[in-house]
């Protein structure tokens, strides 16, 4: 790594120091009763909210393939040392077990079932962060981040669910999880070279993503307009597709060699 990728790279760490800093700062919120009321709520086929349980399906079938791709034919994907795969590994794993979370959760809403969504969703979150480390800082110090990245993540939930059982939840760890590689992902490619092209359907997924949490906050409005599907079954929808550009990226990208 050159004097200036270091420089860059202690300022994206310091950066990161000010958003935890800045969120410790923020008053703690706790999980909205309300957050658990959806609009479809239509029983199908003896399945409650039978829409939103069925809709999170999307990331089962991009998981399985995702693992089936990385494990049994690893050579579609691009990756100069094998072992640059297990961040992946991790990734599409976090993205199968969203789907029982999710599935689960929406079938009876409430902060215990909510539990078991979000913590394989930080696992996702955590993979992310350690891909991006390991493409464009190291390949040990990505690879090492995983176990710890993964960790943290499901500490926000953990902690999330016991403080909100104690009567007093707070929510901010788990936002900061959830929302800081939409901005470190970005700021670490514009500072740090990649070790691969087709970087850019990163922020492809970021977007779709950010379009997908839309399709959430209008969950009730969209209902009333379509009657049909809600704005949360279509952000289950959208989140899944979302993620497809990671085939595109592993499969299309090519190896820039450099210093590390």
């Amino acid at each position: 790594m050159t004097r200036p990728q270091k420089a860059r790279t202690a300022f994206l760490c310091c950066f990161t120091a000010v958003m935890i800093v800045i969120v410790c700062l923020v008053p703690r919120f706790g999980q909205s009763p309300d957050y658990h009321i959806f609009a479809d709520t239509r029983m199908l086929y003896g399945v409650p909210n039978f829409l939103n349980v069925i809709s999170s399906g999307g990331f089962c079938i991009v998981g399985i393939v995702g693992l089936i791709l990385l494990i049994f034919r690893p050579k579609v994907f691009v990756f100069e040392k094998s072992r640059e795969r297990w961040p992946y590994i991790v990734l599409f794993t976090g993205i199968l077990l969203t789907a029982f979370g999710s599935s689960w959760y929406h079938w009876a809403p409430a902060n215990g079932t909510l539990l078991w969504d979000r913590l394989p969703m930080t696992i996702i979150f955590a993979a992310f962060l350690s891909a991006t480390i390991m493409e464009r800082i190291s390949v040990n110090a990505g690879l090492i981040s995983v176990f710890p990245c993964v960790l943290i993540g499901m500490a926000t939930v953990l902690y999330w669910y016991a403080a909100e059982a104690n009567g007093h939840g707070d929510l901010r760890p788990y936002v900061f999880m959830q929302f800081y590689p939409i901005i470190g992902i970005p700021l670490a490619m514009m500072l740090l070279p990649g070790r691969y092209t087709q970087a850019g359907c990163l922020l492809l997924i970021i977007g779709l993503y950010g379009c997908a949490k839309l399709l959430e906050v209008y969950d009730a409005q969209i209902y009333s307009h379509l009657r049909a599907v809600s704005g949360h079954t279509l952000k289950h929808v959208a989140a899944a597709i979302a993620l497809t550009p990671l085939f595109v990226m592993l499969h299309y990208r090519e190896y820039i060699k450099r210093k590390e």
